[in-house]
């Protein structure tokens, strides 16, 4: 419980611009994980993608972040693959590579949705352009 609870605690943290603070817990969660928690990992990893791509390690971050993808197929949570989109979506983004970041964000939007998940689907309208919410 500690690994999935400190890892959702670093996505809160980072959520208010504190980075550094995030990548704390963000460390707790992975230290505190057994290696096959997957709940844990799925809520520590897609913060600490976007951590790395702040800190200008955007190879990495991209790695995670779709390493993370991968991981996130074994789980049936539309919320988790959802964060994990829009955490691509940020790396891309801080990369300047803003046409995959939409994709990124598009994805995320429509499993809210399907979720029924509707700040977050708020949250993620917002990081579209106005032009593509009108297609």
């Amino acid at each position: 419980m500690l690994a999935t609870r400190a890892g959702e605690l670093a996505h809160a943290i980072y959520e208010q611009g504190r980075y550094e603070e995030a990548q704390v817990w963000t460390r707790l969660a992975r230290e505190s994980a057994g290696a096959d928690d997957l709940d844990a990992a799925l809520s520590w990893k897609p913060v600490q993608a976007k951590v790395l791509a702040r800190q200008g390690k955007i190879d990495e971050a991209e790695l995670l972040a779709r390493e993370t993808l991968k991981l996130v197929s074994r789980s049936d949570s539309a919320n988790r693959n959802a964060d994990t989109f829009m955490a691509l979506a940020e790396v891309l983004t801080l990369a300047d590579r803003h046409g995959e970041a939409e994709d990124a964000t598009r994805k995320a939007l429509r499993l809210y949705q399907q979720k029924g998940n509707l700040a977050s689907a708020d949250k993620a309208r917002t990081m579209l352009p106005a032009a593509a919410l009108a297609e």
